[in-house]
């Protein structure tokens, strides 16, 4: 492997006092991840090119969703004065995969549920309804 400019240092973040979250969109994700190459070697988090460029267009870009709605509801709550308790928020992933999507809600992470009440109908990730038939029977 040959290293282009071996005495280049990679760029620094900024620094900004008080910063409680960074947002994205499904935009600046897809474009930071897709052109990766994935032949390259891992990089210093661990994470291969190829993943992340294989799953650019998955999770971030529901994570990237969710997080730019519920950024839009904090401004909602804003607006209006009123405040959301974010330890009630619950998140159901429905799928036949499993995922690691975890949103932000008033700088709190949202974490998943393997299933979730509402209204009396216990939902799991795979719609299947298993708990909610046991708790019948």
């Amino acid at each position: 492997m040959t290293v282009p400019y071996p005495t280049k240092l990679p760029p620094s973040l900024p620094v900004v006092a008080g910063l409680t979250a960074i947002t994205t969109n499904e935009g600046e994700v897809r474009a930071a991840f897709t052109p990766l190459e994935e032949n390259k070697a891992v990089g210093p988090d661990g994470v291969s090119p190829r993943l992340l460029s294989r799953c650019s267009g998955e999770e971030q870009a529901v994570t990237a969703r969710l997080n730019t709605t519920l950024r839009r509801l904090e401004d909602w709550e804003r607006r209006w004065q009123v405040t959301f308790a974010p330890q009630k928020i619950q998140l159901l992933v429905v799928s036949r995969s499993e995922h690691d999507i975890r949103p932000t809600f008033n700088g709190a992470q949202v974490t998943p549920q393997p299933e979730l009440q509402i209204l009396g109908v216990t939902f799991d990730s795979k719609l299947t309804y298993q708990t909610h038939i046991r708790q019948l029977a």
